[in-house]
């Protein structure tokens, strides 16, 4: 039977495939772009990061002290509406996303978000 291979032959061909490299990026800190430290108190509305550069791909933040809550669809982040964000919590986003983030504390204290911005 010409044109037929047996399963056994197929998996030891298919077992040296070599799949193509991917070249790996990895973030960079965007030049002299200065660190954000953004207090996420109560206001009305939520807090927002100040403009980012206009060559800013990636913004990378962490939680530094207590919980809040992120809004990502212009909706008001409230104490019972949003993500929750604890403290130590951390992540990259797209820049589009930090720059459509707002922000509200869930708790009597204020939360301290360190933001840095990559490409």
């Amino acid at each position: 039977m010409s044109g037929f291979v047996s399963i056994s032959d197929w998996l030891s061909r298919v077992s040296d495939f070599d799949p193509p490299k991917v070249e790996e990026k990895y973030l960079q800190p965007n030049g002299t772009e200065a660190d954000q430290r953004l207090t996420v108190n109560a206001t009305a509305g939520g807090v927002q990061f100040s403009t980012l550069a206009t060559n800013t791909q990636f913004v990378f933040w962490t939680c530094e002290d207590a919980q809040c809550r992120v809004t990502f669809d212009g909706s008001a982040p409230t104490s019972t509406n949003g993500h929750i964000i604890n403290p130590g919590d951390s992540d990259v986003w797209l820049a589009s996303m930090a720059q459509a983030a707002k922000f509200i504390r869930t708790g009597a204290t204020s939360a301290m978000l360190h933001a840095s911005q990559m490409k």
